[in-house]
């Protein structure tokens, strides 16, 4: 095979160099644009709690700004929250036990189509949330967050600086695992 195409460049390299230039003519007329950001959440696949969130946050308050991280309630049925379960929501985040990366729970706003509320936690200003020690607490506040909801029509995901910190740190060691499984 190797000594045919050799054959092939040696007696006619003209017809190798257009082929070369057509190929790549069409590798640029029809390869994928790719833009640039800055968006952590670009990077991360949908399946990932805190992109499920993001996208519950962006579209019920758009003019929402990051904080440390953000709890999206909604229904598991998909119906708008009622009264009874915004004070549910309340009641959770009183009961949470914020992790020590946490200062504060800000509280619930509900979307004005009641589809979901959100709650923003204030990062520590002494953390930087590149830290695994920080970042790893996301992983507390989630499993406090499902113990909290589990008999309720609630359910309550993570979104922000922190947990989408911790998703791609998540992320990477899937990774690193399917590498070394490959290897």
């Amino acid at each position: 095979m190797f000594a045919s195409l050799g054959r092939l460049a040696s007696r006619r390299p003209w017809f190798v160099i257009a082929a070369w230039i057509v190929v790549t003519v069409l590798l640029v007329l029809f390869a994928p644009k790719v833009d640039s950001t800055t968006d952590q959440a670009d990077f991360l696949p949908d399946k990932y709690e805190s992109i499920k969130a993001y996208s519950l946050i962006d579209e019920a308050f758009p003019q929402q700004q990051d904080a440390g991280a953000t709890i999206v309630f909604d229904r598991t049925d998909g119906d708008p929250l009622t009264d009874a379960d915004v004070a549910e929501i309340q009641k959770v985040v009183d009961g949470l036990d914020l992790p020590p990366v946490f200062t504060k729970a800000e509280d619930p706003q509900v979307s004005p189509t009641k589809q979901v509320a959100i709650v923003n936690l204030a990062l520590d200003p002494d953390a930087t949330g590149q830290d695994p020690d920080e970042y790893n607490q996301v992983k507390d506040l989630r499993d406090d967050l499902a113990k909290a909801t589990d008999d309720t029509d609630l359910r309550a995901q993570t979104t922000g600086n922190l947990p989408q910190t911790y998703d791609q740190a998540e992320s990477g060691s899937n990774a690193e695992a399917i590498v070394g499984l490959a290897a």
